[in-house]
């Protein structure tokens, strides 16, 4: 075939981002606006300069957690690298939607929430909180020690020591709404992306970190109101 020939083949709509719907161009985000919101710093971020090979090799995950507590700066910083907002691409758009995190998500839908369960953190009441990735706060849910109802909720009782518990959501019209049935299956890759830089992160914090793929679903969800159904907990990742 000639190149001739080959310029005058149409391209597939869905490669031309002027034909997409507006839904596959758009980033949604979850906020809480009527809850207290705690600005995260940013300005001194105290990450080890240890290096990736390093980072790599000594990942690991860790039950037994260390006795002091985390810091704010701390979980400032694990929620940035792993999952803020970080880069901004040229293209046509608004500029939430031009916005770009540290791990790959298909058709950059971002289906995934962080929500953070607070036992030991410096500065921070013990309770229940949401990650505002667009900005880069924390929205305080709910005051309390909810350690042993996620250690029932898991069936693990060691969780019950960990100074943060992160519960990972997926919000799946997100990701289905372009991909449809398939978009389950990038779903769960991209929380497998989003949880190995938590993990290589703890590593540069220096503090333990594992994760947790098995717990009852309705109790994880219902201590986050999410109905299951068009949004779940996906993941679980202890730290400290």
């Amino acid at each position: 075939m000639t190149e001739t020939k080959l310029n005058k083949i149409q391209r597939p709509t869905f490669l031309d981002f002027k034909k997409w719907p507006q839904e596959w161009k758009e980033i949604s985000f979850k906020s809480y606006p009527r809850f207290q919101q705690i600005l995260l710093p940013i300005e001194k971020f105290t990450l080890k300069g240890i290096s990736l090979k390093t980072a790599l090799i000594k990942r690991k995950s860790e039950r037994k957690f260390k006795k002091n507590k985390l810091s704010l700066a701390e979980i400032s910083e694990l929620l940035y690298f792993s999952s803020g907002i970080v880069r901004i691409v040229k293209q046509e758009g608004e500029f939430l939607n031009r916005t770009r995190r540290p791990y790959p998500s298909a058709g950059a839908r971002y289906p995934l929430e962080i929500y953070l369960v607070v036992n030991n953190v410096s500065g921070l009441k013990a309770g229940l909180y949401h990650y505002n990735v667009k900005k880069h706060a924390l929205e305080a849910l709910l005051e309390g020690n909810f350690a042993k109802r996620l250690a029932r909720g898991t069936g693990q009782d060691w969780v019950k020591e960990a100074k943060l518990i992160l519960l990972i959501s997926a919000v799946f019209r997100r990701t289905e709404g372009k991909y449809k049935d398939r978009g389950l299956r990038y779903i769960f890759i991209e929380a497998g992306h989003l949880v190995q830089n938590i993990y290589l992160l703890a590593v540069g914090l220096g503090v333990s970190c594992c994760s947790i793929g098995g717990y009852i679903d309705d109790a994880l969800n219902k201590l986050l109101d999410l109905n299951g159904i068009d949004e779940s907990v996906v993941y679980l990742v202890c730290i400290g």
